[in-house]
């Protein structure tokens, strides 16, 4: 099911620095806050945009907040110089989708690509991921964080429902 998602307000954040639980921090250089009605429950959603090492090369990096818990993370696409893309990766419980899954009705507004064939490095994962312009629409990453095949821990959390899981984890 689709999620409904009202953006009832938003923000822009200055640079920011997060602190991972492995006990490192990433800095951030720039972002924005949404607060959202999904599914008629609000959620707060930050995202931030920044640089790191990653796939090796230093490449734009971002990750999208759902309630002050880390829910998707985005990497700069091979093309970034041109499509201003990030690619993330889909996945519906611990693990990614990967190319020949079906892809669930959700995403059929989203630009599904293979990650390897948009990221042409060596290690690069073999999944399907949304390709997101970063300038485009806050909306893209506010419905990849919120939708509800995910897994009940995303919506548990924007619902305030204290029976989902806790914590996230970060992935590269």
């Amino acid at each position: 099911m689709i999620p409904s998602i009202e953006i009832l307000g938003t923000g822009e954040l200055g640079p920011f620095t997060f602190h991972w639980w492995a006990g490192n921090d990433e800095a951030f250089d720039r972002g924005w806050i949404v607060l959202a009605s999904v599914d008629g429950r609000f959620a707060y959603v930050r995202h931030g945009v920044g640089r790191r090492r990653a796939y090796g090369r230093d490449r734009v990096h971002s990750v999208t907040w759902l309630d002050l818990q880390p829910i998707v993370e985005g990497v700069e696409a091979d093309d970034y110089g041109v499509s201003s893309a990030l690619l993330s990766g889909i996945r519906l419980t611990k693990q990614f989708l990967r190319p020949g899954d079906p892809i669930p009705a959700e995403y059929g507004g989203f630009n599904v690509v293979v990650q390897s064939e948009e990221l042409r490095v060596p290690r690069s994962r073999r999944i399907l991921a949304v390709k997101l312009r970063e300038t485009i629409s806050r909306v893209g990453p506010v419905t990849h964080s919120c939708v509800p095949s995910r897994g009940s821990a995303c919506l548990s959390r924007a619902c305030g429902d204290s029976s989902g899981p806790r914590h996230a984890r970060a992935y590269p």
